[in-house]
């Protein structure tokens, strides 16, 4: 049986168990190899890197790791040979565990498996989004054949699961550092994405013919536009941008006849023809209702119309249009067409985008540039700028490209070094500004959305977690990718944001662990506060009474409130403990007072019944016993002496119970105190009702502007805790507090949950604000 036979449908159906030992075979006369091919390219990129002298010095480490797995090259093959077998077994037995990847859920993970299976996990999802079509004939293919074998239906054995559940295997006992982990995963989706295309269509075609589903290979044009929406978009994945190799050498090498595969198969024909062919224009293909498109175009008419009164008003303000005083003021001229000015656009894509990121760094000179860079292009092709113009949709476009990535500049915690990915942007969102301008009111929009990935990539990312470091060169390489692929096929933004997303996905876990640790921290904070207070209240309580000697001042303000403390924090529930500890005090205080009255016999008896409280007080306060001892006779000395001079002493101070959030407080409070003395008692209502999960927009004092989430309400003191979009705790603050930061103008209740959506609403207040 052959999988190379095309348009060939069998009315009956071959044998089940010889159709999957053909898919076995291909699978392994395919992928068997994979391993000892992962090595070289990775090698001479090591290579490469440590000639560029960039300082790293995890080179060397690098290279002595890949060495000793070289040395292992012919085990790893046989070892992932055997796991992509064991898979097919697996699916002939679903119910038994084969290959070594089930495991106890009890197993004890250690670091270097958990990073691995957190790359698989990330691997696996990156593909199962490309190859989501084909996947999804093989797996009911698979189900007719799990049926005609009596048996339940099983995992794909060549699925992205199992194929990256048998690299990650190969593993399990090797030192890999991080820095060849990455690498390694990086070269096996390169090789994968250059084989797994054709394997997927050869085992379509394989089960098609032998009676598993429908072939369309015959049915002549229906497949024609399938195939052609394919074979844009396996190049655009495989011109993916890896560290490890010469992609776009390497990507020329990948086998052009994989779409007649894929075409032959059935599994884009038929129903499924119409669909695929409209990928190139609409990849998010949903079905939209009049309404919905309605919607959109009265939305988007009002942002024109906002727009036009923003120019109108800068013009009336005495200035020009933004970027159009030299094409107003001259003769009438042709107005370009839409065409002509894609293809400007399309000249300046690849090249450098240093003029788009200096003017990102100043507000409201992107439109500008964006326009001096197109009059460039303009005369190197051949039209004149002193005769031709902008039309009014076009200029449109460009000021709302500019606006938008100023929105996202301005009021998101954008750091320097993503600059230069946005500026890499500019250009292709040009381009769809000027060809498909539902991307400023269509949510599914493929490059809204991969504008968020970006953005949630980039905010507040300072690279100094490697995690972080990684986010931000995917981030990176998904910006050049758009450059080098982008040619007015949206395909390209919606295969870029599944690859980032399926990165995000970790990095939202990650961030939810953050978050959970911020609030379990706050909260401790809150309960130490809390009984910080208790004590001092105590402690000012028993000073209070009147005259005691220094001694036992000193030891009621100190190791007596430090004890408290900790009975409070550990034995809160036990009221028991609670009233020995309160009573400890009030003996010391009637011990001076014995003393002080010379009743020495029932003095002696008081100490010699507090002596083993008073030790343990002391020691809870770090002494050992010895030092305990120590204290407890200077104690004994003080109050033996009738004499000894009494005085009135300061009760201790609170300031202690807000240091921990002094310098966030001046960072984000005018004057860094309480602000809850002057506030507008209906907006504190209003901030009383915000839920876990609310997004704010939260200015500091020095103007800079974050977005911050209700990640958790105190229920102690129901104070909200604010964290940033990474998760880190940004501000604790009550409802007044929030109240009058809301006054202040510096505290926007909700916010968007996504930045495209919040950088177009501050694209329409600074319309609004304008006019």
């Amino acid at each position: 049986m052959s999988g190379h036979l095309h348009g060939v449908v069998q009315t009956t159906r071959s044998d089940p168990s010889r159709v999957l030992e053909e898919i076995k075979r291909q699978t392994l006369e395919q992928l068997g190899g994979l391993p000892g091919t992962l090595y070289g390219p990775i090698e001479e990129a090591l290579k490469a890197d440590s000639l560029k002298g960039d300082g790293r010095n995890h080179h060397y480490e690098d290279q002595a790791a890949l060495w000793i797995l070289r040395q292992q090259q012919a085990s790893h093959v046989m070892a992932f040979r055997q796991q992509v077998g064991h898979g097919f077994d697996a699916f002939r037995q679903p119910g038994s565990v084969v290959g070594g990847l089930g495991g106890s859920p009890l197993q004890l993970v250690g670091e270097q498996q958990l990073a691995f299976d957190l790359d698989g996990e990330r691997l696996t999802e990156a593909l199962e989004v490309r190859y989501q079509r084909p996947l999804e004939m093989i797996r009911s293919r698979l189900q007719m054949m799990s049926q005609a074998m009596g048996a339940p239906e099983g995992d794909n054995p060549l699925g992205p699961y199992r194929l990256v559940k048998a690299f990650t295997a190969i593993y399990s006992e090797a030192q890999v550092n991080e820095s060849l982990r990455l690498r390694l995963f990086r070269q096996y989706e390169y090789e994968l994405a250059r084989l797994l295309g054709d394997l997927y269509g050869r085992v379509n075609n394989l089960m098609a013919t032998a009676g598993y589903g429908v072939s369309m290979g015959g049915a002549g044009a229906p497949a024609a536009p399938a195939r052609a929406a394919e074979e844009r978009r396996d190049r655009n994945t495989l011109d993916s941008v890896f560290d490890t190799v010469p992609h776009r050498e390497a990507a020329a090498s990948v086998p052009h006849d994989y779409n007649a595969h894929s075409a032959a198969s059935g599994g884009y024909g038929g129903g499924q023809a119409a669909h695929a062919g409209g990928h190139d224009s609409q990849p998010n293909n949903q079905t939209i209702s009049q309404a919905d498109v309605a919607a959109m175009a009265s939305e988007l008419a009002e942002l024109r119309s906002q727009l036009h009164a923003w120019r109108e008003g800068m013009v009336k303000a005495g200035g020009p249009p933004p970027g159009q005083a030299p094409q107003r003021s001259m003769a009438p001229r042709r107005e370009l067409r839409i065409d002509e000015v894609v293809g400007m656009a399309s000249l300046l894509q690849p090249e450098p985008p240093d003029a788009y990121a200096r003017a990102l760094a100043v507000s409201g000179r992107l439109g500008e540039t964006i326009r001096d860079q197109l009059f460039d292009g303009a005369r190197r092709l051949g039209f004149n700028p002193d005769q031709t113009c902008f039309s009014a949709e076009e200029d449109d476009a460009i000021d709302l490209v500019a606006l938008l990535f100023d929105s996202l500049f301005r009021n998101h915690a954008l750091q320097d070094r993503a600059r230069r990915v946005y500026a890499r942007l500019v250009m292709p969102y040009v381009k769809v500004a000027l060809t498909d301008n539902e991307v400023f009111v269509k949510r599914e929009h493929p490059a809204r959305r991969l504008l968020d990935a970006i953005t949630e990539a980039c905010e507040g990312n300072d690279g100094e977690t490697p995690q972080d470091r990684d986010l931000l060169e995917r981030a990176s390489d998904i910006s050049q990718r758009i450059v080098s692929d982008y040619n007015e096929d949206l395909a390209v933004f919606e295969l870029a944001h599944a690859e980032l997303d399926a990165l995000l996905s970790q990095h939202r876990r990650r961030i939810e662990l953050q978050e959970q640790r911020a609030a379990k921290a706050t909260y401790g904070r809150e309960r130490l506060g809390a009984a910080r207070s208790q004590a001092d209240a105590a402690v000012r309580e028993r000073i209070g009474e009147g005259r005691l000697t220094q001694a036992v001042a000193d030891f009621l303000a100190t190791p007596w409130r430090h004890h408290m403390v900790q009975v409070l924090l550990r034995e809160n529930e036990d009221p028991k403990r609670r009233a020995q500890a309160l009573a400890l005090g009030d003996a010391l205080v009637m011990a001076d007072k014995l003393a002080a009255e010379n009743r020495g016999r029932e003095l002696a008896d008081q100490l010699l019944a507090l002596q083993p409280i008073i030790v343990q007080c002391l020691a809870s306060s770090g002494l050992d016993d010895s030092a305990a001892q120590h204290g407890m006779a200077g104690l004994v000395r003080a109050l033996a002496t009738p004499d000894s001079e009494r005085d009135e002493h300061a009760p201790p101070s609170a300031s202690e119970v807000e240091e921990d959030i002094a310098e966030e407080r001046r960072l984000y409070m005018a004057g860094g105190g309480d602000g809850s003395g002057a506030h507008d008692p209906l907006l504190a209502e209003r901030m009383r009702q915000l839920e876990p999960g609310d997004w704010l927009r939260l200015t500091n004092t020095q103007g800079e502007t974050v977005a911050v989430k209700v990640a958790w309400v105190s229920p102690l003191t129901s104070r909200f805790l604010l964290v940033n979009r990474r998760g880190v705790r940004a501000l604790v603050a009550s409802a007044e507090e929030l109240a009058v930061l809301a006054a202040s103008g510096r505290l926007l209740v909700g916010a968007e949950r996504t930045a495209f959506d919040e950088a177009m609403r501050q694209v329409r207040r600074h319309l609004d604000r304008v006019i």
